[in-house]
């Protein structure tokens, strides 16, 4: 995703031991994609000591309120970025407490509201997105083959996955 105009931000994970904080050679961890393009992307990357590496983590509060202040987003669900949908859910977070502090009774309640409405699909949002990772993570050969096994199976039926998506990724406000 470019940034600005000399300036490009690329998100991409792979396996390292927990304690392993360097980063790795790009080019040759991804040396299996051969395009052009790419390896031209790769030649031109900064210094490894230049890049910024960080762990995948979760955030998961149970409590989102507390008296009239309230938490949305990241601040109380960040999620790992395998689905790209951190940010369409604090906005979605956002227009829902809009939606309730203008038609609720009392603040309390709109927050009370806001909490009862976002949290069932965030969890949901979070727990996709964690699975997804953990597929694209795999390492044994044979769970890779099942992986891709499945993904090729169940992705015939086009409709059937882009109805599942959009069921997924709708808001519905």
């Amino acid at each position: 995703m470019p940034i600005s105009e000399k300036r490009l931000y690329v998100w991409t994970t792979y396996n390292s031991p927990r304690e392993e904080r360097r980063t790795p050679n790009l080019a040759l961890q991804f040396g299996q994609f051969t395009d052009e393009r790419l390896q031209r992307l790769f030649a031109v990357l900064p210094p490894r000591a230049s890049i910024i590496t960080t762990e995948i983590e979760e955030l998961w509060l149970d409590e989102w309120v507390s008296d009239r202040t309230v938490l949305l987003g990241d601040a109380v669900h960040a999620m790992t970025p395998n689905i790209g949908q951190g940010a369409g859910m604090a906005m979605e977070d956002a227009a829902v407490l809009a939606a309730e502090l203008a038609s609720a009774g009392t603040i309390g309640d709109a927050l009370d509201n806001y909490v009862r409405r976002r949290k069932p699909r965030v969890e949901t949002l979070m727990w996709v997105s964690r699975e997804v990772g953990h597929e694209g993570q795999r390492a044994s050969a044979l769970a890779c083959w099942l992986r891709n096994r499945r993904i090729v199976r169940e992705g015939r039926d086009v409709r059937k996955a882009r109805a599942e998506l959009e069921r997924l990724l709708t808001f519905s406000g």
